[in-house]
């Protein structure tokens, strides 16, 4: 037994002495962190110390001040302890975190120094240069010759990526413009915003200007980019608000109608569900309330601001779609939209055509549907094509 104890002291004596020796050099071993995009996750990498020891791997809201020292703990988000020389990132972290790594033993906490810290903005998600670059532009204004009501539709460009947006309403021009956080002279917030516009109720709002702005979020809430520039809107409570959903189209004028359209639009307030009709000609009470004589399909819609035509439109001819607000108990919110012509032409999908489900359908990113050709692989071919896709579909009833 007496031997087991000098040998297990003289073991951790020449251990101690290897650690703490600058001849070894392991007292100034510092990992060189990288990050690594595999199988669709992101993998923080460093090299292995020649040397038993595990690793730390700190996420800090902070940029460290010191490579040799641990943070505090208000300075850290999170720490984990592995064995391996990776660790992936998990994605429900802001995306402006500092991330470093440093070997770890029984006698050295660190052994050596942290590494350099990654940004996670820098790494993910470009540059921060180029972070600053996205971000939506406002695309609906409300000057004090041309005021809006106090529902006005606020609209803005669309953000490639994007699951939804944050909509938040100011009292002045915000003191952080362009910036991720968001302002002192905020009033309201929203994320419920599915797509590139949002029917706002400023009813509550007593002054006669109000100021909006607009960031771009990924499926995990954290920002794609930085807040649009604060718009500012005038208000006159006598005009009448316009209670009609905006549709969108985003369809390259040189596509062909794809086999089985999608429709979408920014919804209205006060709508619970929206009904799309489809008619053979305009319709011949625009902005009515009432579907039209010319109606050959339509679809109620809950929940959603686009809508997948179930039938096949393989007659050639020209077609109109739009869309309308329904409440809670089936009264139609305002009037219809503004309808949407689309044309049918069979001789365009004579050279080619993608046949499958909802990949060769279209559409991705969560909350974009066919409707936006952005995600239509189709739109990205170099010769002509038709889109004879159906999501949902199966090989039996393909």
């Amino acid at each position: 037994m007496k031997r087991i104890f000098i040998i297990m002291f003289l073991t951790i004596s020449m251990l101690y002495v290897l650690e703490v020796s600058e001849a070894v050099g392991l007292t100034s071993f510092k990992p060189q962190l990288e990050i690594n995009h595999m199988s669709n996750e992101y993998i923080l990498q460093w090299q292995r110390v020649p040397y038993l020891a595990y690793y730390e791997v700190e996420a800090l809201s902070i940029p460290p001040a010191d490579d040799a020292k641990r943070a505090t703990d208000t300075e850290r988000i999170a720490s984990y302890r592995t064995w391996k020389n990776q660790l992936p990132i998990d994605e429900n972290f802001p995306f402006r975190t500092y991330w470093r790594v440093s070997a770890q033993t029984i006698f050295h906490q660190p052994l050596g120094k942290y590494s350099d810290y990654i940004n996670l903005t820098q790494t993910i998600s470009g540059t921060i240069a180029d972070f600053d670059k996205v971000k939506p532009e406002p695309t609906s204004f409300y000057p004090t010759n041309a005021p809006a009501s106090i529902r006005p539709m606020l609209t803005w460009t669309v953000v490639p990526g994007a699951v939804y947006y944050e909509l938040e309403l100011l009292t002045e021009q915000p003191e952080n413009p362009n910036d991720i956080f968001s302002s002192d002279k905020q009033v309201r917030l929203t994320r419920e915003v599915f797509t590139n516009g949002y029917n706002v109720d400023l009813s509550w709002y007593e002054s006669n200007h109000i100021f909006w702005r607009v960031r771009a979020l990924n499926n995990r809430g954290n920002p794609l980019g930085v807040f649009s520039d604060a718009t500012e809107v005038w208000i006159d409570r006598d005009i009448i608000p316009v209670t009609k959903p905006l549709t969108n189209d985003h369809k390259p004028t040189n596509l062909p109608t794809p086999l089985y359209p999608a429709y979408a639009w920014i919804p209205v307030l006060g709508a619970s569900s929206h009904e799309v009709e489809l008619t053979s000609q305009p319709p011949e009470n625009p902005g009515g309330v009432e579907p039209s004589s010319y109606r050959i399909w339509s679809k109620i819609i809950t929940g959603l601001n686009d809508c997948y035509d179930e039938q096949p439109r393989i007659t050639p001819g020209k077609y109109y779609w739009r869309v309308r607000g329904i409440d809670a108990i089936g009264n139609p919110v305002g009037g219809y939209s503004d309808a949407v012509e689309f044309s049918v032409n069979l001789s365009r999908g004579n050279y080619a055509a993608t046949f499958g489900d909802s990949i060769t359908h279209g559409g991705g990113g969560i909350s974009y549907s066919p409707a936006d050709f952005d995600y239509n692989y189709q739109t990205y071919l170099n010769f002509p094509v038709v889109n004879l896709g159906k999501s949902g579909d199966t090989t039996a009833t393909m």
